[in-house]
């Protein structure tokens, strides 16, 4: 079927309490907004190998209320 190359992706994650019943929270995904690709088989093996590329660098925020 074929090998492809590794790859490690650096994420970043915090949470910071406001209240006590109030929460901030933040994520930063693929710091180094390297390139990756998913790579599978179709189970059928009339493709090959199928490729999507990964997600780039992402910033993520919430905010969570306990009631």
């Amino acid at each position: 079927k074929g090998t492809y190359g590794g790859y490690v992706l650096m994420n970043l994650g915090a949470t910071y309490k406001v209240t006590q019943s109030v929460s901030v929270d933040l994520q930063l995904k693929n710091l180094t907004n390297r390139y990756y690709e998913y790579v599978w088989y179709d189970p059928d093996g009339a493709q090959g190998s199928l490729h999507s590329p990964g997600d780039g660098r992402a910033l993520y925020t919430g905010v969570t209320v306990d009631f």
